[in-house]
Formats: C-alpha cells, structure tokens, sequence
C-alpha cells in the first residue's frame, strides 16, 4: 500500500553534488593552466626568436640585464605591499 504523497526519489546527497561541481571546476582549471602556459610559451619563444632573427647574439652581449636581481626586487616589492596593504 503506498500512502498519498509519497513519491520516489533518487537519493541524491548533496555531498556528491558538491563534488561533482568541484571535480568539474578542478577540470576547468587544469584546462585553462594548459592552454594559459602554452600561450605564454608560444608567445615568449616567438618574441624570442624574432629578437634573435632581427638583431641576433650581439644585442644580448650589449643589453643584457640581471633579471636575478630584478625577480628579488619585484618580491621585495611585493612582500611589503602584501604587509603594508
């Protein structure tokens, strides 16, 4: 006998709901890391093979610069912006 008003449901927790939203927002992120670091390589090596073509080695032996010193800085810069902030 089933009573009035009792229906079936599928049980759907919202646990798997929620992990099926994650796992699928983890996907697009992955995907969108992929596709974000192919761009910039394939930008950055065409920048740097035109550069090469164009002036080749003897502007690098001319213009070079310490971009070790220039990464410390912009950290430096950035830690106290992020304390200061």
């Amino acid at each position: 006998m089933v009573s009035r008003g009792a229906t079936a449901k599928p049980s759907t927790s919202s646990s798997s709901v929620t992990g099926s939203a994650a796992s699928q927002s983890a996907a697009v992120g992955v995907w969108a890391t992929i596709i974000h670091t192919l761009g910039y390589f394939t930008v950055t090596g065409g920048a740097a093979l035109l550069v090469y073509q164009k002036f080749g080695l003897a502007m690098l032996r001319r213009s070079w610069f310490n971009l070790d010193l220039i990464w410390a800085i912009a950290l430096v810069v950035t830690g106290a912006v992020a304390l200061l902030g």
